[in-house]
């Protein structure tokens, strides 16, 4: 898998989950805008996967501490999640946010990472498809992984 090595000052070693250009100490492997790739400290200790736009102030969008593609199981867990979240939250509520990106909990969003602004797909009406931040990720909609 392709990879950021980044700097020591970066923001992500504070829990922030964006990369910006002026931390990467180093590229390997080639990785192309859309690739998925891995983040790793100045210690070559991995740091969790991401979504790699090489046009964006904001290099790289971690998704997870793990090592991650993006499939249609990465998606249907992380819908899940957050699906189960609204459940328990706004049990009586019938019309809510099926997917609000990184709003879906502090440092726990299910679908955090895939986005630069809060990506909202209703449970009733017709959803928008999802438009990733990240060169060369085909457009979805999250009701493509979910089954209610």
């Amino acid at each position: 898998m392709a990879g950021l090595i980044i700097s020591p000052r970066a923001r992500i070693f504070q829990g922030h989950d964006w990369v910006y250009g002026t931390e990467v100490r180093k590229v390997f492997g080639n990785p192309q805008p859309g690739d998925v790739v891995a983040l790793k400290d100045f210690k070559d200790r991995f740091l969790g996967s991401a979504m790699f736009n090489p046009h964006s102030q904001i290099v790289a969008r971690r998704f997870s501490r793990r090592k991650q593609e993006l499939n249609g199981d990465f998606f249907s867990r992380r819908i899940s999640q957050a699906v189960e979240l609204r459940r328990r939250l706004l049990p009586e509520e019938t019309l809510t946010r099926l997917v609000w990106s990184e709003s879906d909990g502090p440092h726990c969003g299910p679908l955090r990472g895939l986005s630069g602004r809060p990506d909202a797909d209703d449970r009733h009406g017709t959803p928008p498809p999802h438009h990733p931040e990240c060169s060369g990720r085909p457009s979805f909609s999250p009701r493509d992984y979910c089954q209610e």
